[in-house]
C-alpha cells in the first residue's frame, strides 16, 4: 500500500515533468517564431535591396547597347549568328510535315519530266519518284534531297532557326540581362562606364556553373562550335 508521503512525492514528480514539458514546448514555439522572423527579415532585406537597385540605377538604351556588345565579344558562336541571319525574314516559311514537296514543284515549274530528271540523276524513274514522295512524307535524307535538287540544276537550302526569328545570341542575352540588372555589383559600377560594367557582369553570369545548370546550357562553355 502506497503511503501518503509516497503519493506526495509522485505528485511532485508528475508536476515537475509537466512543467518541463510545458517549458520545452514554449521554448520550441519561441525558437520557431524567431526562425520565421529571421526568414521574413531576410526576404524583406532582399526585396529592399532589389528595389534599391532599381531605384538607384537608371540604365539608358546606350548603356544597354554597350553592355550587349561588351558581352557579345565573349560569345563563341558569332559565326552561327551570321549564318542564320539570311533565314530570319518573314517570307521564309518553316517546314511543315505533309506540305507540298519542292522537288515536285520545282520539276514541274521547270517543265521537266520525271524520266528526264531521273536520267540526269543516274536513277530510274521509280527511284526518283520515291525521292519526291519521300520529301512530302518527310522520310528522305538531306543527302538524297540535295542530290535530287542537283539533277534539277537547283540546290538545297537548309537551316534551323529560332521560332521567334531572333539570332541565337539574342536569346541567350535575353536570359542573362535580367540577372545582370539585379546583380548587386552593378551599384558599385562607375556610372560613366555602366554599359561596360553591365556587360562584364553578363560575362560572369554566362560563365557561372550554377546559371549554366539552371538554363540547361552545356558546361563546356569555352569550346568552339566544331568541338561540341
Amino acid at each position: 500500500m502506497i503511503s501518503a508521503e509516497d503519493e506526495m512525492i509522485n505528485l511532485e514528480m508528475i508536476n515537475v515533468l509537466k512543467s518541463e514539458e510545458i517549458n520545452s514546448e514554449k521554448k520550441n514555439i519561441e525558437e520557431k517564431n524567431i526562425e520565421e522572423k529571421n526568414i521574413e527579415e531576410i526576404n524583406i532585406n532582399e526585396n529592399v535591396q532589389k528595389n534599391q537597385n532599381k531605384q538607384k540605377i537608371q540604365i539608358s538604351e546606350k548603356d544597354l547597347t554597350i553592355a550587349k556588345l561588351y558581352w557579345y565579344s565573349e560569345y563563341k558562336f558569332q559565326e552561327v549568328d551570321s549564318a542564320i541571319q539570311p533565314f530570319l525574314g518573314e517570307a521564309l516559311m518553316a517546314y511543315k510535315h505533309g506540305q507540298k514537296g519542292w522537288l515536285r514543284r520545282a520539276r514541274r515549274a521547270l517543265f521537266y519530266s520525271i524520266n528526264y530528271v531521273a536520267e540526269r540523276s543516274g536513277k530510274n524513274r521509280k527511284t526518283y519518284s520515291d525521292y519526291e514522295l519521300g520529301e512530302e512524307k518527310g522520310t528522305i535524307s538531306l543527302n538524297k534531297l540535295s542530290e535530287a535538287a542537283e539533277a534539277l540544276d537547283c540546290e538545297l537550302v537548309y537551316a534551323i532557326r529560332p521560332k521567334n526569328r531572333q539570332i541565337f545570341s539574342e536569346m541567350i542575352w535575353n536570359q542573362i540581362l535580367p540577372l545582370a540588372l539585379e546583380n548587386p555589383r552593378l551599384i558599385r559600377c562607375d556610372k560613366k562606364r555602366l554599359g561596360c560594367g553591365l556587360g562584364a557582369i553578363g560575362k560572369k553570369i554566362m560563365r557561372n556553373a550554377k546559371t549554366r545548370l539552371e538554363n540547361h546550357w552545356s558546361h563546356r562553355r569555352n569550346v568552339k562550335f566544331k568541338d561540341l
